[in-house]
């Protein structure tokens, strides 16, 4: 089905803002209780580190292990739950927030029932919270984020995720870079390669729809791309395949196109298949998939004897932010600490020598809540004191009213392991890296972030780098483009700062095997000027038989009483009689 406006939802979404309208209504008669915190999940809570201090609960909300769907988000889900405890380990033996001790309570959510999610979310709210860390599905997130947005309690999220109407969540911050910023990087790409058409393939989701529709609308504004084709594809969840629609059909007049995958990981991959099954895999076609990692994570999954038509994929174009942060201190510590944690703790679903798996992101959102919270009793109102009894009296709602801690609070100038960490005033992050180390076949070089205040060059980068040749950027984010070989992701070209900044580390391989990029010529309808052949000629044509009308029109008003054109009105009267 070919859209040119898309506003769709999944029945699953309908059905989710059905239940919180209906949960909403009720929720302000519900009063916040003090409670033992419950712990559903059964992970185990921190003791406290001192009796004395005022105890700070924080909520964990993700999709039960059994309910997910593939071992990336399972990986997601285990990562991330030992980095948000890792990081409140680290928060009450530093004590960041001096006179609070940390925990967290769990519950479990669905990513395909709303419901779950918002009995899961109810309760846990009803648990004297002051922060909550959602899960890793967008949609689940806007409903959690309706929720804790009614007693004002702040909300985290470090998974992918682009809600359409940010406005209405004043309260969720991410430290998840935006799909939006993937959109612009792949419009950045395709520029610069002179593309001129773009064919744009997105799931029926709403998260899938709004970003679909922002890079529509961006590439529209563009003078660079003359053909744009928004394409909505028919996921079928249970045998895990995509029908393109009449999309086939419409590719005929182009002679080749940009295919811009949107959705989750597993929704483009059957995206490709499809696409290989209507021949579309050649070199007249450039596929650009949003997160490397994820669908690069589904290619290394598939069985052995697959590997030969995963094979059929290299030359597949994907954009991703970058994780690996290697020579980043905190990076490097948060790495070293992870390797310890216990095997037992990631329920071998992930490697602990691994953290492709948002964990530096997980591990970022508990760090800000707390620096957040300690920011807001620094600025209390009736001073510090006040305020931890405030927050130890969670349960009347005084503190949160009071802090009022909307996502600008978490500002704090913190740098951990996913880079400096700051949220604009729609929650969003705009991951700004201090030192990102990359590798590639021009040899090792040294990418340098600072962001615009705060840092100096003698200040940031070690004295052992000093020697080294890096390259020095002003950045509010960045990007690597791979391109997918033999079923692996192969780095070749990384975005930063402004449009202007994209560097191509090494040609990419396209599908065919060629390094040569395709060229597609854009189809251009006819437009002549007046001053062209062709446009002088049409004038002539019109304006010879417009005078001729003119023409005819004055003799019939001139001779109006003739007894002819007299009988004619009555002819014109019935003409118009039987129209209207």
């Amino acid at each position: 089905m070919l859209l040119s406006a898309v506003n769709t939802r999944t029945r699953v979404a309908t059905a989710a803002y059905f239940w919180v309208l209906a949960l909403i209504t009720t929720a302000a008669f519900v009063p916040r209780v003090a409670a033992e915190p419950s712990n559903s999940t059964g992970i185990s809570i921190p003791n406290t580190t001192n009796s004395t201090n005022t105890i700070v609960n924080i909520g964990i909300l993700q999709p039960d292990l059994a309910s997910v769907l593939g071992n990336k988000t399972a990986a997601s889900v285990m990562g991330g739950i030992v980095a948000i405890r890792m990081a409140i380990d680290t928060i009450n033996a530093k004590g960041v927030v001096p006179g609070a001790t940390f925990r967290f309570i769990s519950e479990n959510t669905s990513p395909t029932d709303p419901a779950t999610t918002i009995f899961a979310a109810t309760s846990i709210l009803s648990d004297n919270v002051t922060a909550v860390i959602s899960n890793i599905s967008p949609n689940m997130t806007s409903v959690v984020a309706l929720l804790a947005s009614k007693f004002k309690i702040p909300q985290c999220s470090f998974g992918y995720n682009s809600l359409a109407q940010k406005a209405m969540f004043p309260y969720l911050f991410r430290t998840d870079t935006s799909g939006k910023l993937l959109c612009d990087a792949v419009l950045i790409f395709v520029g610069t390669q002179k593309w001129p058409n773009i064919v744009i393939l997105f799931n029926g989701d709403s998260e899938s729809a709004h970003l679909a529709t922002y890079l529509e609308t961006k590439a529209r504004n563009s003078t660079l791309f003359k053909n744009i084709i928004l394409s909505q594809t028919l996921y079928n969840e249970t045998n895990n395949s995509t029908d393109l629609g009449e999309l086939p059909e419409s590719l005929a007049y182009l002679t080749g196109a940009v295919m811009v995958l949107i959705g989750k990981p597993e929704q483009q991959v059957a995206s490709l298949q499809a696409a290989k099954a209507h021949n579309l895999i050649d070199h007249n076609h450039v596929f650009i998939a949003l997160g490397a990692y994820e669908i690069n994570e589904i290619f290394r999954s598939l069985p052995n004897d697959s590997r030969v038509s995963v094979r059929d994929f290299d030359g597949l174009i994907m954009v991703d932010t970058p994780w690996n942060l290697t020579g980043l201190p905190a990076y490097d510590d948060f790495l070293a600490e992870y390797r310890t944690q216990p095997n037992s703790s990631f329920g071998g679903r992930v490697d602990p020598a691994d953290l492709s798996y948002r964990q530096p992101k997980a591990y970022s959102c508990m760090m800000m809540i707390a620096y957040g919270i300690n920011q807001a009793l620094n600025n209390y109102p009736n001073g510090r004191s006040a305020g931890l009894d405030d927050l130890g009296n969670i349960a009347t709602g005084v503190f949160l009213k009071t802090a009022n801690m909307t996502q600008l609070t978490f500002n704090t100038g913190w740098t951990g392991p996913a880079g400096f960490m700051e949220v604009d005033r729609n929650g969003q992050s705009s991951f700004i890296s201090q030192i990102w180390r990359v590798n590639c076949r021009v040899g090792e070089f040294f990418v340098l972030f600072l962001y615009s205040s705060g840092f100096s060059v003698s200040d940031a980068l070690p004295s052992p780098l000093t020697r080294v040749n890096f390259l020095f950027a002003v950045a509010s984010r960045n990007h690597q483009f791979y391109f997918l070989q033999n079923g692996s992701a192969v780095f070749f070209a990384m975005h930063w700062g402004n449009d202007s900044n994209l560097t191509i580390i090494t040609p990419p391989v396209y599908f065919g095997g060629s390094t040569q990029a395709p060229v597609f010529e854009p189809i251009i309808c006819p437009n002549p000027s007046y001053t062209d052949p062709g446009g002088v000629f049409m004038v002539s044509v019109a304006g010879f038989w417009m005078a001729c009308s003119f023409i005819v029109m004055i003799a019939v008003i001139w001779n109006r009483n003739v007894r002819e054109i007299r009988a004619s009105r009555q002819v014109d009267r019935l003409v118009i009689a039987t129209i209207f």
